[in-house]
């Protein structure tokens, strides 16, 4: 490499010496490079956050078929694995079409993990597969037997029925 009177290289020359050191210590470069772009992103997170979220509302905004289908995607990915987690079928009637399947408060205290926030059936099954114990606080009813328990006074009829039988 031409070099100058204070022993740097010139522009090319440095360029062509950083790739051949960045080829002779590959393992050394990724641990500067790792170290730099964690620097990098700590101090402008805020901006890279806001690019961002404007990129994705262009796309959105360009594509809104696409972005429809793929966030349908997602809630009944999330939804049919939730329904998994909480046993599959209705805990009253045995009822496993998903499409039918509702997840339930089992002590009836949905509208207090609702209050202050829109009641969206997604955050519920990203909770429900989040969480280590779903199965105390949630079951899966079918829609009839969700709205039967909730006419009913916490009991689907299905149970009331079963109960004056025995």
């Amino acid at each position: 490499p031409s070099e100058r009177s204070s022993g740097a290289y010139c522009k090319a020359c440095r360029a062509a010496y950083v790739m051949e050191w960045r080829k002779q210590h590959p393992e050394t470069h990724r641990t500067i490079q790792k170290k730099s772009d964690r620097k990098r992103w700590s101090a402008n997170v805020a901006k890279f956050t806001e690019k961002r979220r404007l990129r994705m509302a262009r796309w959105r905004d360009a594509h809104p078929e696409e972005h429809r289908r793929r966030v349908l995607e997602k809630y009944h990915r999330t939804r049919r694995r939730a329904i998994e987690i909480l046993g599959g079928r209705c805990a009253c009637c045995g009822e496993s079409r998903w499409t039918m399947l509702q997840i339930d408060h089992i002590f009836n205290d949905g509208h207090i993990e609702r209050a202050g926030r829109s009641a969206f059936s997604t955050r519920i099954a990203r909770k429900v597969v989040g969480m280590e114990k779903p199965l105390e606080r949630y079951q899966v009813l079918c829609a009839n037997c969700n709205h039967s328990k909730m006419r009913n006074g916490g009991t689907c009829e299905h149970v009331t029925e079963k109960q004056k039988e025995a």
